[in-house]
C-alpha cells in the first residue's frame, strides 16, 4: 500500500466521495509538475499521481511522460510543447520544488488558458518572503491557488491530502451539470455544504463544523444560502434537509454518491478509526 493511501483510508469524509460517478464514466486530464522523482517510488508527486489515478478517476500526465526530443524535431521549443499540453488539461496542479518547475509556474501564469487552471504547492517557510515567485507568478495567479505546505517532510499529509481533496473536486464539479445551487456566491462551495447536511444529518452545528472541508467561516453564509433556498432547515439544535434525497435536481449518480457518503458518516460515529479505515477500503 502507498503511504498516502494509509492517510486516505482514514479519513471519514472526502469531497471526490461525492463525484464517484463521475470518476467510472470520465477522466479528468491532469497535469502534475515537479522535480524528477527519479523513480523512487516513496516520491510525493508520485504518491500524488497513484491517488489520482486510482482514487479520484484523473488521467495524469508528468513531464517525464512527454517525449520531448520527438515533439521538439517538429520546430518547437520545449516549453511551447508543455504550454500547449497544459491548455489541453483540466487541472494542473505543480509542486514548485525544482528551477524547471519555477519556469514552469511564470509561463503558465502568463497564459490565459493555464492561469485558470493552476494548483501550486510551494514550501510553508517561503510564505512570507518578499521575492519575486511570491511578488510575481504566485501574485498572478492569486492566494486562493496556492498550498503552502511542509516541503521539508516531503511525504504524504493529512493537510496535503485534503488539500488535494479541495482542488481535484472542483475541477470535477466543474466540468459536472450540477445546478442545485444555482446564484449561490460559490456554487461548489454551497454544493458541499449541502451534501455535507445530506450525509451528516441530523447534525449539531460542531459536527457540521468537523465534516466541513472550508472552515467555519465559510459555513455560516453558506447554510443561510441554503436555508433561502429552502434546501435545508434547522430543527431544535439540528440541522436537516428540507427535502428527500431523490427530489433534488441532481443526477441519480450523485445523489448514490451521497447515500453512500451518508452511510460511511454514520459508521464512523459508531466505530473506531481503524474500523472506518478498513469501512473505507472495501469501497475503493
Amino acid at each position: 500500500m502507498y503511504e498516502i493511501d494509509a492517510i486516505v483510508a482514514k479519513c471519514p469524509f472526502l469531497i471526490n466521495d461525492l463525484f464517484r460517478h463521475r470518476h467510472k464514466r470520465g477522466k479528468l486530464k491532469v497535469f502534475l509538475c515537479g522535480k524528477n522523482p527519479k523513480g523512487r517510488p516513496e516520491d510525493l508527486r508520485l504518491q500524488v499521481r497513484h491517488w489520482l489515478k486510482e482514487q479520484v478517476g484523473c488521467d495524469v500526465l508528468m513531464g517525464e511522460d512527454i517525449d520531448l526530443p520527438r515533439l521538439a524535431k517538429v520546430g518547437r521549443d520545449h516549453l511551447t510543447i508543455e504550454l500547449k499540453l497544459a491548455e489541453r488539461c483540466d487541472l494542473i496542479i505543480m509542486f514548485l520544488q525544482s528551477r524547471g518547475t519555477i519556469s514552469e509556474l511564470t509561463a503558465f501564469a502568463m497564459n490565459d488558458s493555464a492561469r485558470g487552471k493552476l494548483a501550486v504547492f510551494n514550501d510553508v517557510r517561503y510564505k512570507d518572503e518578499k521575492s519575486f515567485i511570491n511578488k510575481g507568478p504566485l501574485r498572478i495567479i492569486g492566494p486562493d491557488r496556492t498550498i503552502w505546505y511542509d516541503a521539508e517532510q516531503d511525504k504524504p499529509t493529512w493537510e496535503l491530502v485534503t488539500q488535494l481533496d479541495r482542488i481535484v473536486a472542483r475541477a470535477w464539479f466543474d466540468t459536472s451539470e450540477i445546478h442545485v445551487t444555482e446564484g449561490a456566491e460559490d456554487k461548489f462551495v454551497a454544493f458541499v455544504a449541502l451534501a455535507t447536511v445530506y450525509a451528516a444529518y441530523p447534525v449539531n452545528w460542531k459536527e457540521l463544523v468537523k465534516f466541513f472541508p472550508f472552515g467555519e467561516h465559510r459555513l455560516g453564509p453558506n447554510l443561510k444560502f441554503l436555508f433561502d433556498q429552502e434546501l435545508v432547515r434547522k430543527e431544535e439544535n439540528f440541522y436537516m434537509p428540507c427535502k428527500e434525497l431523490q427530489d433534488l435536481s441532481i443526477a441519480s449518480g450523485c445523489a448514490v454518491d451521497i447515500a453512500r457518503t451518508r452511510a460511511t458518516l454514520m459508521n464512523c460515529r459508531l466505530v473506531s478509526d481503524d474500523a472506518v479505515a478498513d469501512y473505507r477500503l472495501l469501497l475503493t
